[in-house]
């Protein structure tokens, strides 16, 4: 069965990096992402900022249905402004397949920004949103091929 990675405060941005060891990358993001709005000649703020809890529900939304498909337990959780999943994962596969699920928003996001520019920056900001779940399952991955 292999050992179970649980994930608890991990999952609210603690563990390894540190309290701040994101931070830098996610102020990045969001600076690209102004960066943009001003780049693509976006006019309209109050559509980024009306969609963009929409996109942080659907983000864990997306989480809940791939947790839910794999059949693993969870319990939702509150911690430091930040609602999450407590989860115990029996392989690191399976933590990468929940973590790196929400991205298909992203993809999404992209592919209709070919309409709506500002949708691409909402991309941004969800993968600023993601840097945590993304960091993550980059050191899951190198576990698998070590």
């Amino acid at each position: 069965m292999g050992s179970d990675i649980n994930l608890g405060r991990s999952s609210f941005g603690g563990g390894t990096v540190g309290r701040y060891g994101e931070l830098p990358y996610t102020m990045a993001i969001l600076a690209l992402s102004f960066a943009l709005f001003k780049l693509l000649g976006c006019s309209s703020p109050s559509i980024i900022a009306f969609l963009t809890p929409l996109i942080a529900l659907a983000h864990e939304l997306i989480h809940l249905a791939s947790l839910k498909a794999l059949g693993l337990r969870y319990a939702l959780a509150y911690e430091s402004g930040k609602v999450g999943f407590r989860v115990t994962f029996r392989s690191p596969k399976q933590y990468i397949v929940c973590a790196l699920s929400p991205q298909v928003l992203t993809i999404a996001l992209l592919t209709l920004s070919v309409f709506v520019r500002e949708l691409a920056i909402l991309a941004v900001i969800h993968v600023a949103m993601s840097i945590h779940d993304i960091r993550a399952s980059a050191k899951y991955l190198r576990t698998l091929l070590s």
